[in-house]
Order: C-alpha cells, then sequence, then structure tokens
C-alpha cells in the first residue's frame, strides 16, 4: 500500500504570467524496509502508523467572508463583497485578523525575449532620467484637468515606491517614442523596449504592494498614482484596448479598496466623476440654447445615423447575452443621441459608461474583456469612437493632451477587425470605413 503526500503552494486569482507549481513526493512502506533492514516487523509497521494519514488536497477557501465560513460553503473572496452574500442579501465582511486578498491583480504585457533577460535591479540610465523629465513637463495624465501640480506633488514622493517610479518612466517613454514619431526627430523603436520593461516592472511590484494592506496615506496616493500611469500608457499601445479598459477599472478599485480609506484625503482627493464633468461644462462649450448660436456640431447627421444603424444591428448580436453588455450599448446610443445637441451632457453619459465598467460584478466584468469576446469588442470599438469624437470637442481646452488618441484608436480599430472571425466581419465595416476618415492632426489642432 502505498502513502501519498501532497504539498500545494496558493495560487494568485489574476496573474497572466504566474504559473503555480504543485510538488509531490511518494513514499512506501517497502521502501523504508529496504532501507532500514534491522528493523522489526512491529517497528516497521509502527513508523508507518506514525505518519499522517493522506489528505486531498484544499479546495475551500482560506481567506473566505465570516458567513461563507459559517455556512461552509466556498468564497470567491471577491471586494466589496462576495458573489454568495451578495445573491442573498447579506452583510459581506473578512475576517479583521487576515488581510484580505489582492483586491485587483494585473496582467502584465509579454515583453519579448530580449526584455525577459534584462536585470531586474533597480539600476536607471540617461534615457531613464529623461523620461522622468518628459513626465513632469508633458507626459503625465491629464486628469484630474489641471492637475499638474497633484502629478508634481506624486513626483516628490515616488523615491519611495518603486513601482510608481517605473509606471511614471514607462508612461513618458511611451509618450516620447510617439511625439518623436510624430516628428520624426528620432527612432520611436528605440524608446518601445524601455516603454514595456518600465511597465512589466511596475505591473509585477505593484502587484506585490496590492497583495498587502494599505500601511499609510503615501502608499494609497502612490499606488493610484501608479495605476492612472499605467492607464494612460495602455492609451499608447497598438494592443492596448483591453488593457486600457482594465486599467481603468483598476483605477476604481484602487480607489475604493486599496488606499486604507485615504483616497479622499489624497492629492487625488478632488477628482471625482462628477467633478471632472463640472469641469468640463465651466470651461468647455456652451450649448446653443445657452449662447443663442449655432453651436459646433459634434455629429454630423451622416455620423450619427451610422453609429446609430450600427449599434442597433450589433444589438441583434449583443442584446441577452449580459446584463453589463446591454448597459454599455444603452449607454453608447444615449450618448449618440444626446451628442447631437449637447456635447457636455453626451461627455457626462461617457464617464457613467466608465462608472458601469468600474462598478461591474467581477466575472460579469472579465466576460466582457475576454479577448475570445468579440461581439463586446466590436462595442467597445464603437464606443472609444463616439468618446473620441464628443471628446473633442467637450475637452477642447485640454484637446492637445490626448493627441495620441487618433492613432490609437485607428489602430485599435484595424487590429480587431484584423484578427476577428469571419461572421462578425460585418458589424465592423462601419468602424472601419469612418476610422479611415479620421485625421491625425484632429487632436492638435
Amino acid at each position: 500500500m502505498e502513502l501519498l503526500r501532497v504539498v500545494s503552494e496558493p495560487v494568485p486569482r489574476f496573474s497572466s504570467s504566474a504559473v503555480s507549481e504543485t510538488s509531490s513526493s511518494r513514499e512506501s512502506p517497502s521502501a523504508v524496509v529496504d532501507s532500514s533492514e534491522n528493523l522489526t516487523i512491529t517497528e516497521v509497521v509502527t513508523s508507518v502508523r506514525r505518519r499522517p494519514i493522506p489528505r486531498k488536497g484544499h479546495t475551500k477557501s482560506r481567506r473566505g467572508c465570516l458567513n461563507c465560513k459559517r455556512r461552509k460553503v466556498k468564497c470567491q473572496e471577491t471586494l466589496p463583497e462576495c458573489n454568495h452574500c451578495k445573491r442573498i442579501g447579506l452583510k459581506c465582511e473578512y475576517p479583521p485578523e487576515r488581510p484580505r486578498p489582492a483586491v485587483f491583480w494585473l496582467a502584465s504585457s509579454s515583453p519579448s525575449a530580449a526584455l525577459q533577460s534584462m536585470p531586474t535591479t533597480a539600476t536607471f540610465t540617461m534615457d531613464d532620467m529623461r523620461f522622468f523629465q518628459h513626465f513632469l513637463l508633458k507626459a503625465y495624465p491629464p486628469l484630474p484637468i489641471h492637475g499638474g501640480g497633484i502629478w508634481r506633488e506624486v513626483a516628490q514622493i515616488s523615491h519611495g515606491f518603486d513601482y510608481l517610479v517605473h509606471s511614471m518612466l514607462g508612461l513618458a517613454a511611451s509618450s516620447l517614442a510617439h511625439s518623436l514619431a510624430l516628428t520624426a526627430a528620432a527612432s520611436p523603436a528605440s524608446y518601445e523596449p524601455a516603454a514595456i520593461s518600465h511597465r512589466v516592472t511596475a505591473i509585477r511590484l505593484l502587484n506585490d504592494s496590492l497583495s498587502r494592506p494599505c500601511s499609510c496615506p503615501e502608499e494609497g496616493t502612490a499606488r493610484y498614482a501608479a495605476m492612472m500611469a499605467l492607464t494612460f500608457q495602455s492609451s499608447y499601445m497598438a494592443d492596448g484596448m483591453l488593457e486600457f479598459v482594465s486599467m481603468t477599472r483598476g483605477c476604481h478599485v484602487v480607489a475604493h479598496a486599496a488606499m486604507g480609506g485615504a483616497y479622499s484625503v489624497s492629492p487625488f482627493g478632488v477628482f471625482s466623476r462628477e467633478g471632472h464633468v463640472d469641469a468640463c461644462r465651466r470651461l468647455g462649450p456652451k450649448p446653443a440654447w445657452e449662447v443663442d448660436q449655432q453651436a459646433d456640431e459634434v455629429l454630423t447627421e451622416e455620423v450619427a445615423e451610422g453609429l446609430l444603424d450600427g449599434l442597433r444591428t450589433l444589438a441583434t448580436l449583443c442584446g441577452g447575452r449580459s446584463k453589463l453588455e446591454d448597459e454599455v450599448l444603452a449607454k453608447v446610443e444615449q450618448v449618440v443621441a444626446l451628442a447631437r445637441w449637447d456635447c457636455i451632457e453626451a461627455f457626462d453619459e461617457v464617464t457613467l459608461v466608465y462608472a458601469l465598467l468600474g462598478e461591474a460584478d467581477h466575472d460579469d466584468f472579465f466576460a466582457f474583456v475576454d479577448s475570445a469576446n468579440f461581439p463586446a469588442q466590436i462595442l467597445l470599438v464603437y464606443f472609444f469612437l463616439v468618446e473620441y469624437t464628443v471628446a473633442y470637442h467637450a475637452m477642447g481646452f485640454i484637446r492637445s493632451s490626448f493627441a495620441h488618441r487618433t492613432a490609437t484608436t485607428k489602430l485599435w480599430i484595424g487590429n480587431l477587425a484584423a484578427r476577428l472571425p469571419k461572421e462578425y466581419e460585418p458589424y465592423m465595416e462601419w468602424p472601419v470605413k469612418f476610422a479611415e476618415s479620421l485625421s491625425l492632426d484632429l487632436f492638435t489642432t
């Protein structure tokens, strides 16, 4: 009879690069007899009986909520509440004496083989100094609106949080590569490896930080700032559409669950969805009925009808598949309807789409951004086209900060169209046609 002892290590829930490892060792009574020929039969049997009874691998959650432990069911350990408690209307509470599991696990971009072989020591180059300067002067995220002072304050604490430094350098390297590509001043390829290397390092280190409780308000600020920088770096990446959506949700999750309740007192406490829209309302264009003159046309009749026709057709594909897809589709249609009359109200609806994605159920969201969910990705293409057009008018006072979005939006649409299965191609005809008409200098004027 053979005795089996299994040793396993816990596996992170959302790591794209971590691979769980299981080790096992096998021992048998015969092995004991062979190696201990002088033992009596009684001693051999006694030594075998003293071994622990083999157990099955652990299948229950180790850090589940109190309700799931009482009910002896497996807890999904999702925050702010698990699905079991949410379904039956119980208040979900986790044991205070144990740190909660990571609230958000970032998927890192896949570096090339050359980047994988790069040293991981915290050494910085003269190019990194240039990236840091570029971040402070130009490449910091354009949100909060007119938030340069906030990002300079963030830079002052960056030396204490290596993931924050790498996220800032990665964003700046991507921004600089894009700027130099437009001016042909240097080869952008020379900065792309550095941008990806800093991004991969920042994601790995930030994941490590998110696996522990927030220790102080400064750490909460660093976490949120790093997430913001990684989000905006995604907007420079040709294959970053789904990663951009995941990172925007990450900002929401970090603000609500990974800052130790310190968001409101952090430098970013002034930044909210409502405050963002109010700033656009104060600084952006006024609707025609307020200024008694013809307002700038946000969507032409032809574009609006093309969008609405495409969305109605897409509804036959997306409708009823999931609550989140239905809600996003309805919001995008509402944005198109409002954009014909008031770009600020339309922009308000755009921010509500991001709120939907940030507050969505964990399982619903990750089903939405699954790379095999082509209907949801086509819906995202429509959303980004509408957002792009509305933001051009609503945020005209900081338009140059989003200059790269023209090229990125076209790349996202082109890349999705190139890998769509045949049966989905008709749903992309209008977005592809509209993207081809976008001018690369639209946001720079």
